[in-house]
Formats: structure tokens, C-alpha cells, sequence
């Protein structure tokens, strides 16, 4: 009889390696699988930064970070910076924390920055009533006397919303000005290494670099995953797909292609030391026209990474319409335009680049990496009613780009199967009661 798995999940980067660590403890025997190769860089002296967001506000208060507070402590390992919002305009820099915070809001929204403030000030303490009452009255205000508002709320959402949409309609949260702000200064790889160790740590079976080949089903079950590199077909008894439905050939996707709206998508620069200004935060900003869509070249989120003794590396994110992606040379016209934005805020910029790495050189373009924004109509279930041991906990489920995100959504899954196990245990001690020696001495 073949060796059955309780857990197999299939991953990508990070994602699903916290899930199995925990999966562990409840006492199952987890493979956690490896599903995309690993990403090759172009330069090695290149800081590639894969999430848009980072890590998110150190919400040390929250239940989520008091769990997952060891795997980021010791896989993570993010720096945090006091400054959680900062924008550079072409009128100066925007800042909504610290002791300049209320001085920027009342240069940039005038009389209007009074209403945006009581609003914000509500957001620490949860009390929706309250919120919405704020909300009413700063989403009367036409949008270019709140634009602060949609950098908030509508830029780090999964689904095209607005912010007033999100907040009022949705019950979405907004990201709190006043928090702190996690930031990620190690590369991908490193993190991706001190992740697969915690977890082989904890007892999990790692599988590196494989490709899905098929996925057994039986009626209405998932029987197991075959996969690519010696291992062969592997019996479990459930499946988490971790990583993006697209690699899934055998069953319909939740969400499917026309339903991606836009996609965050990075170009990089090396550049000198000097060129980066004093006071510039890790995590940053800029947009050049606030009254314009905060899309394309008009919008972007820095990362800075110092690591190096002679150059900075700095990875520009911005949103794109999911179109633009396909139109031959888009995407190097676009970098260009980048540079440019770039000269506006930095004077020596030109003068400083070393290299520029257009969004088409960037390695592993897939969808794990990049932030999908879709429609605001595909709100899919992590839980698929045709395959009730099949469970879906991939980037089209996450609520937020921040890695806090990925990992709630892993958190979500747990507390399903946290269920799960508690059914299968009461089911067991119904079909063998327990006996003590008397009885079966008699039996």
C-alpha cells in the first residue's frame, strides 16, 4: 500500500512554508513542494525585491502578528521604519507620520486636512461606526482634495476598488499612517533559505524545484499531485495550492484571465551612494500628478536597499493595466519614462545610474511575485465545493500585497483544517470507543 501524506502544498517563494510549520504541529505528516523553478539575477550584486508592499504595519497589537511573530523574527527579519507614509510631489514631500505629518497635510489639502485627519485618527481604534461616519464626510470632498486617501486604501487592495467603495461597502481596512512600517533589506533568496530551513526545522519533507504534472482525482476527491524530479505520484490525503492557480491544468481556476485588471509589475536602477537624499525613507513614494490616475508612470513605490559598501539599489513598482503587458516595446518605452519621473525628484539622477534593468530583463515574471489587482466582482472562496479536500490559499485570495497578507491568508486555511482535524478526531473516537484490559481480556 502506498505511504499516504496527510498534507501536501504545493509553493511558491515563501508561500505555504509558515502553513506547513503549523500543519506539523497539529501532528500531520506535511511535503511541502517547491512549484516554480528558482528565479535566476541577471546581476549579482542586484537586490530584487518581490513584494510591492513589503511586509506591512507592525501591528504588534494584532492576533495574526502575536502567531506568526517567530516566523517573521526569525525568517523575515524586517527593519522597521517610523515614517509609514511618504510621497514625493513635485510640491514636496507628503508625510503622515512624525512631527511634519500635520504641517503636510494642511499644505497639500488645505481646510480639507482636518476632515482627513479625524478619519485617520479613527482608524487605530476599530469602532466601524465611527469610521463611517468620518467617511461620509471626506468622501463628499471631490477626489483632489483627498487623493492621500486612494494612496492608502485603493492602492494596496487585490481587487479594483476605490477606497471609498472599499471602506464603506466592502468593510475593508485602511493602512494606519501612525504604525510603524516593516521593510524587507535581505533578497528574496536569503529570506527563501532561512524560510526553508525553519521549516525543515519544524519537520517538514521540502521538495525544491518541481513541476506539477498532473493532479489525481477520484469522484470527488483529490487523491494526490504528480509531480516532476523523481518523487513520482505522491498519495495525500489533502492538497493546498499555495501557489497560483495557474499552474493547475486539471481543474478550472477561480479566477480566471479577463478578470486581472492590473498588475504591479517593477523595473530596477543601480546607483551611486550619493544620489539618495537624506531623510528618504526604505519604503517610499512619489507621484507626479496626484489628480491623475495613480497608474503607469505616474505613480511609484520606491524600495531602497543599502546593503552595498559603493551603490544603492532602488526597485520601482508601479501598476499597469493588465493590456499593457502584451503591446510589444510597452514595457521599455515605460522604463524610460521612469527615468524621467526620476530626474524630476532627483536632479543627479542620470548623472548617478549605474545600471537600469527594464521590467522585461526583471527574472521569473510569474504570478506569484507580481501583485494582481482584479475585478471587483471576483471575490472566490479559498474552500472549492467540488473538491471538499482541496484547499486554495494562493495570491488571488490575499486581502492586502503586504506579506502580512500572504500570511493571513495561509492563516485562514489553517483555522479551516484546524476544524478539519478536530471533526476527523471526534469521527475516530466514535468508530473505536476506547476499551480497557478487562473488556477486551473478556471480548
Amino acid at each position: 500500500m502506498p505511504e499516504i501524506t496527510d498534507a501536501v502544498i504545493l509553493g511558491s517563494g515563501l508561500r505555504g512554508l509558515w502553513l506547513s510549520g503549523q500543519l506539523v504541529d497539529l501532528g500531520w505528516k506535511v511535503k511541502w513542494i517547491e512549484i516554480l523553478p528558482k528565479s535566476t539575477c541577471k546581476l549579482d550584486d542586484f537586490i530584487y525585491d518581490d513584494l510591492p508592499w513589503q511586509v506591512g504595519p507592525a501591528y504588534r497589537q494584532s492576533k495574526l502578528v502575536q502567531k506568526v511573530n517567530s516566523f517573521v523574527d526569525s525568517v523575515i527579519r524586517p527593519q522597521s521604519q517610523e515614517v509609514a507614509v511618504q510621497v514625493l510631489t513635485k510640491s514636496g514631500p507628503l508625510e503622515m507620520s512624525g512631527s511634519a505629518s500635520h504641517r503636510s497635510l494642511i499644505k497639500f489639502f488645505g481646510q480639507d486636512a482636518l476632515k482627513i485627519e479625524e478619519l485617520l485618527n479613527t482608524i487605530p481604534n476599530h469602532d466601524k461606526r465611527l469610521l463611517n461616519f468620518h467617511a461620509k464626510k471626506v468622501f463628499t470632498l471631490p477626489s483632489s482634495r483627498r487623493w492621500i486617501l486612494e494612496w492608502i486604501g485603493g492602492l494596496r487592495r487585490p481587487r479594483l476598488v476605490t477606497s471609498k467603495e472599499w471602506f464603506s461597502e466592502l468593510g475593508g481596512e485602511y493602512l494606519d499612517p501612525k504604525q510603524e512600517y516593516w521593510v524587507i533589506t535581505d533578497s528574496s533568496k536569503e529570506i527563501l533559505e532561512r524560510g526553508i530551513q525553519w521549516a525543515l526545522n519544524c519537520g517538514v519533507e521540502i521538495k525544491r524545484g518541481a513541476t506539477l504534472i498532473d493532479v489525481g482525482i477520484q469522484k470527488r476527491k483529490i487523491t494526490g499531485v504528480e509531480i516532476s524530479g523523481g518523487q513520482g505520484f505522491i498519495h495525500c490525503r489533502h492538497t493546498i495550492f499555495s501557489c497560483s492557480q495557474k499552474v493547475l491544468k486539471t481543474i478550472n481556476p477561480a479566477l480566471n484571465l479577463d478578470e486581472e485588471k492590473l498588475i504591479w509589475v517593477r523595473c530596477g536602477f543601480k546607483v551611486k551612494k550619493s544620489l539618495r537624499p537624506t531623510g528618504l525613507m526604505d519604503f517610499s513614494s512619489y507621484v507626479l500628478d496626484p489628480h491623475m490616475p495613480l497608474t503607469g508612470s505616474n505613480f511609484g513605490l520606491l524600495k531602497w536597499n543599502s546593503k552595498f559598501s559603493e551603490s544603492d539599489t532602488l526597485t520601482v513598482w508601479l501598476r499597469l493595466p493588465r493590456e499593457e503587458l502584451g503591446r510589444p516595446g510597452r514595457t521599455r518605452i515605460l522604463t524610460q519614462e521612469i527615468v524621467e519621473n526620476l530626474k524630476t525628484f532627483f536632479p543627479y539622477f542620470e548623472r548617478d545610474l549605474v545600471v537600469a534593468i527594464s521590467i522585461d530583463d526583471f527574472p521569473q515574471i510569474t504570478s506569484d511575485n507580481l501583485g494582481i489587482v482584479y475585478a471587483k466582482s471576483a471575490v472566490p472562496n479559498g474552500k472549492t465545493r467540488k473538491f471538499p479536500n482541496l484547499w486554495l490559499a494562493g495570491p488571488e485570495f490575499d486581502r492586502g500585497f503586504e506579506l502580512l497578507s500572504q500570511l493571513a491568508t495561509e492563516n485562514r486555511t489553517l483555522e479551516t483544517l484546524e476544524q478539519v482535524k478536530a471533526k476527523e478526531q471526534r469521527r475516530d473516537r466514535a468508530l473505536h470507543s476506547p476499551r480497557n484490559g478487562r473488556d477486551m481480556v473478556n471480548a
